[in-house]
């Protein structure tokens, strides 16, 4: 996306930075999940 927005010249749109964060934030909750998981063992 970034490659892209560079190689284009055009600047990243929001859509596609809120789509990164909420990617990010959804990874980070599956290993949250994983993570108490294994700590309840």
């Amino acid at each position: 996306m970034v490659q892209e927005a560079a190689r284009t010249g055009l600047k990243e749109t929001p859509s596609e930075s809120m789509d990164q964060k909420a990617m990010i934030v959804c990874i980070c909750l599956w290993v949250l999940n994983i993570w108490i998981a294994f700590l309840a063992l």
